[in-house]
């Protein structure tokens, strides 16, 4: 009998996201993601001067929680969490840049030299999502501020760059297709834990 094709990487990975078990209450997702990004977000780009973080702090948020990643105290990155319990959704927004340029909320939309780090949305990306299923969410909500930002975020996975469903294995493989695409950019490997938490 012929053999059958092995699985995408990226299909691999949607399936072992599918298969997360909800370990997580979702009230306590905010420190439980806190744990999971210093332990598969810090340093994960071999001390890169220009795109890594060396410490990621959370702090509570008027809308819920903010995530700041540092390296060397400069701000590269600032991540926000916004539960909605009967929604079952976790809204994120997100800010980060590379070199010596600041994180700073009034960056959110633009584009310009250093402004953007893919590599590391990638990976925050990659971990966030085995996070939101472990808690049990259903999808992850962005609402890009920009027509630009609404086409990367629907090349991640969301639909109409705004909702991604997190029982759908179809936008899970292309959610973590666009990861491995970055990450084969970069030398790293779509095999890297989280697989699954």
């Amino acid at each position: 009998m012929p053999r059958l094709p092995a699985p995408h990487p990226a299909t691999t990975k949607a399936n072992e996201a599918l298969q997360t078990p909800c370990s997580m209450s979702p009230t306590n997702v905010s420190a439980e993601l806190h744990r999971g990004l210093q332990k598969h977000l810090v340093r994960v780009l071999g001390g890169d001067n220009r795109r890594d973080l060396d410490k990621i702090d959370c702090h509570p948020d008027p809308d819920g929680f903010l995530y700041e990643g540092t390296w060397q105290g400069h701000r590269r990155m600032l991540a926000t969490l916004t539960v909605d319990q009967q929604a079952q959704t976790a809204e994120v927004t997100l800010i980060a840049t590379k070199g010596t340029v600041e994180a700073d909320p009034a960056l959110l939309g633009r584009s310009g030299q250093d402004i953007g780090n893919t590599i590391l949305v990638a990976r925050l990306f990659h971990v966030a999502i085995f996070f939101a299923r472990a808690a049990r969410f259903a999808a992850l909500t962005n609402h890009p501020y920009t027509p630009r930002l609404a086409q990367k975020y629907e090349r991640m996975g969301f639909v109409n760059g705004i909702r991604l469903p997190l029982d759908d294995l179809g936008q899970l493989s292309k959610a973590f297709a666009y990861v491995e695409d970055v990450y084969v950019k970069s030398g790293l490997s779509l095999a890297l834990a989280p697989l699954p938490l």
